[in-house]
């Protein structure tokens, strides 16, 4: 028996898609966190609400129960799959059983009412078959047994099915007959007393089963709890707690936690709608007014926050796509840009405390937080079009369908940025916040202008007949000038954020994302500091070598050994050998010495 159930469980699993199964099994737990967020934890909201010192261990129940369900929860969100869908299993027998009790006990209750209202003339009433039918499903003591039986049957069929699968061997027919006890005795005994103690006695042998089976269950949750425990402290000793944390991660994506909190999500603000569709304040607002209505309630709690966060990720992603497809690119560093929108989005909901604002200031913060999430995408796409247009001239491919959608990209781009400031200068007042706004879209303008330049100039390059000498430079200049326009703007705030943080020392969250910013941007300015003056020493050392003359060109005849390409000039070195001068500054980056015959290339000064 138990083989056959397994056999029927496999094929139900293979009907439906596993994957999607498993997502919709976790989101009741987020339903059950969310809660536990809106409720603050059962925390007191002020001192008033205890009043006697005797009410202090209620308040501390109404805490503990409420984080002991929140950190349940949160280990069987994070439980491998197998052990979820037990887990269920072992829920649903318990709600088999309260309803199988239910529908004991209501059934009980119509017949005790029925014994007490029945008439002897009541079948003589019944003449025509519309009335017998009326009878038969309203006020017969047969349809209600039967209706029941019906009923207890299918709970049966469940209740036997869940055991099986969770202890593998099938369960005593005692157990199942239990089900129908209440029911076979309701037709002798008439008395409510019997039938009550008899409801309660199949009850609790259903309990019974149920804590057995929960028994039989114990050894694998300590083996489950002990390899856990094993596993991470094998991981610790042999690789550290970072490669542990990394292998956690790796594994809650494959749990897709990211589309649980979606769906989560969706259902949430569906199921706002519904609640309140009837509302005067929804029914005669607008459609915006409507979308603003629920964006303010769809981000009330931080689960609800996560799963904004990840509805934003999904939508970003959905739109990489379609451009990753208009440009003819399949994928990009293996890196969405929904990655890089959620962990800007969920750092702004720290920074301002989101959840805590006032419906219109929190509105507000939304919209601040969807235009930064909008340029961090326009920057992630112009460092794909970047990236393609410079390949697409050194692989000096002539399609021009292939240049013409990268080039219609970047004046999307150039548009939407210049829309948004326009839309943004003249329906916003002036604010730190707009001007901060302003410099980001604005750094994207010049990115995408410094792209448009430096595509230009090696279009020129390629099809023009005398190549640009100085074309490295050229690019390298342009380049560097847009990083430092970029690095004045995005430092333009720094100092007030340093200011704000030295004056509200508990903001932790604001005064670590400024130390971060600090940090990354001396980074970046040592690091292009660096690398501007290695290129000028190298460029340095490059021209005091000699020109080579046209004369000794011709008489050279051969090709630069770095770049294996003809060379209309050249730079000389000590040792005689010829070479570009751009090969050579790139390789003064490496060492001094000839590529050819690894001697020193500077001329030694006369004493």
């Amino acid at each position: 028996m138990h083989t056959s159930y397994t056999i029927v469980s496999v094929k139900v699993l293979k009907m439906i898609n596993i994957k999607s199964f498993y997502c919709m099994l976790r989101v009741p737990l987020i339903f059950i966190i969310d809660e536990l967020f809106k409720s603050s934890f059962g925390s007191p909201n002020s001192s008033d609400e205890i009043n006697e010192s005797t009410q202090y261990y209620i308040v501390f129940f109404k805490i503990i129960v409420p984080c002991l369900i929140f950190f349940s929860s949160l280990c069987l969100l994070i439980l491998p799959n197998k052990y979820l869908f037990v887990v269920y299993l072992h829920v649903a027998s318990v709600c088999i059983v309260l309803f199988s009790y239910w529908t004991n006990i209501q059934t009980l209750l119509f017949l005790s009412t029925y014994y007490k209202t029945i008439k002897a003339d009541m079948i003589n009433e019944i003449i025509t078959l519309s009335d017998f039918i009326i009878y038969f499903f309203t006020k017969s003591e047969l349809y209600q047994l039967l209706s029941n039986y019906l009923i207890q049957y299918c709970l049966s069929l469940v209740f036997e099915f869940a055991h099986v699968f969770t202890i593998n061997h099938s369960v005593p027919d005692i157990f199942r007959y239990c089900f129908f006890l209440p029911i076979l005795f309701a037709s002798i005994f008439k008395t409510g007393t019997i039938l009550n103690m008899i409801t309660i006695f199949s009850t609790l042998v259903q309990l019974f089963t149920m804590l057995k089976t929960l028994w039989l269950n114990v050894p694998i949750i300590k083996n489950l709890i002990r390899d856990a425990y094993d596993f991470a402290q094998e991981i610790i000793t042999n690789f550290g707690v970072i490669n542990l944390i990394r292998r956690e991660w790796y594994r809650l994506r494959m749990l897709r936690i990211s589309t649980v909190l979606r769906i989560f999500w969706v259902t949430r603000v569906l199921i706002q709608i519904l609640h309140n569709q009837a509302y005067i304040e929804l029914q005669n607002e607008t459609l915006f007014g409507a979308v603003k209505y629920l964006l303010i309630k769809g981000s009330d709690t931080f689960t609800a926050v996560l799963g904004m966060t990840c509805f934003l990720s999904f939508f970003c992603e959905c739109i990489e796509v379609v451009l990753l497809r208009v440009l003819l690119v399949d994928e990009f560093d293996g890196i969405y840009s929904g990655i890089n929108c959620a962990i800007t989005f969920v750092i702004m909901a720290l920074r301002s405390g989101l959840t805590g604002l006032d419906p219109e200031i929190r509105l507000k913060q939304i919209y601040g937080s969807i235009y930064l999430i909008n340029v961090v995408w326009q920057h992630y796409i112009h460092k794909i079009v970047h990236k393609l247009l410079i390949s697409l001239n050194d692989s000096h491919n002539s399609s021009f369908n292939r240049h013409l959608r990268p080039l219609l990209v970047c004046g999307y781009l150039l548009v939407s940025a210049v829309t948004i400031l326009v839309y943004l200068w003249s329906y916003y007042l002036y604010s730190d916040w707009l001007l901060a706004i302003s410099c980001l879209y604005i750094i994207t303008i010049i990115k995408v202008l410094v792209t448009l330049t430096v595509y230009s100039l090696l279009l020129i390059d390629i099809y023009s007949t005398i190549p640009l000498e100085n074309l490295d430079e050229y690019v390298y200049h342009i380049n560097f000038l847009g990083d430092m326009v970029e690095f004045n703007l995005s430092i333009y705030f720094l100092p007030q954020n340093i200011l704000i943080m030295v004056l509200t020392p508990g903001d932790i969250v604001h005064a670590f994302i400024t130390c971060l910013q600090v940090y990354s941007k001396i980074c970046f300015f040592k690091n292009k500091m660096e690398n501007f003056a290695k290129r000028y020493t190298a460029l340095k050392k490059m021209r005091s070598l000699p020109q080579a003359t046209s004369s000794q060109l011709s008489e050279f005849n051969d090709i630069c050994a770095i770049c294996y390409q003809n060379m209309r000039s050249a730079r000389i070195t000590a040792c005689n050998h010829y070479f570009h001068s751009e090969c050579l500054r790139k390789w003064f980056y490496i060492k001094d010495l000839c590529p050819m015959c690894q001697t020193s290339v500077f001329f030694r000064s006369k004493k």
